[in-house]
């Protein structure tokens, strides 16, 4: 039955195009304000550059906390945007051209200057994320923070905000993982044109 409903499904999924991405872009084209943008932040579907959720507590898998944490890239790690030489002169190159690629397939104009400002974001949030040996240390990702101190700590993602739009305004800890790259991503706010983070996220959301 699988099988001989595949070739309807996949017609209807080719007929639709990209009419079933309008409302999530629309979402993201409404974004005037860094307060938009970090509403859009929490929202499921849409990565952040310090993401905030619950994972088991560090010192205490039997419990739960709340963290905040450097987010996703496009590329599977920092390294990817980094290191040198061929090989991954090729990986950036071909992640460029998907750049461009998923742009035009959705519609979106000047895919190639987008693309250059996305990666170029990428790149800059890459340079300041922790590398993987030192996220292993668990004692040294596990800073336990009020709001207050999340606010010192990076204060362009306006916390109450972001944790409220996130479900987590009555949790009194979080866990601020790696330090330095939470307070470069808040500076990469202030850097960084709003519309260069729009660009960034109708593409991932079309990818």
């Amino acid at each position: 039955p699988e099988m001989r409903s595949a070739g309807p499904a996949r017609s209807a999924i080719e007929a639709a195009g990209t009419k079933p991405l309008q409302p999530y872009l629309a979402r993201i084209d409404a974004v005037k304000t860094r307060d938009d943008l970090i509403r859009l932040f929490a929202a499921p579907g849409f990565a952040a550059p310090v993401e905030v959720g619950i994972e088991p507590d560090f010192a205490d898998p039997t419990h739960y906390v709340a963290i905040a944490t450097q987010g996703g890239l496009g590329l599977p790690d920092r390294d990817y945007y980094l290191l040198q030489g061929e090989k991954y002169d090729a990986i950036r190159a071909a992640y460029r051209a998907y750049v461009i690629k998923i742009q035009q397939l959705a519609g979106f104009p000047d895919a190639q200057a987008r693309a250059d400002r996305i990666i170029a974001l990428e790149t800059k949030l890459a340079t300041d994320f922790w590398p993987r040996a030192k996220r292993r240390d668990l004692q040294g990702i596990y800073h336990p923070m009020t709001q207050t101190q999340l606010s010192s700590l990076a204060p362009q993602f306006d916390w109450p905000l972001y944790l409220r739009a996130a479900g987590l305004n009555s949790v009194p800890t979080i866990i601020a993982a790696e330090t330095t790259a939470i307070t470069a991503a808040g500076q990469r706010l202030d850097d960084v044109p709003l519309a260069t983070w729009k660009a960034r996220y109708s593409f991932h959301f079309a990818s």
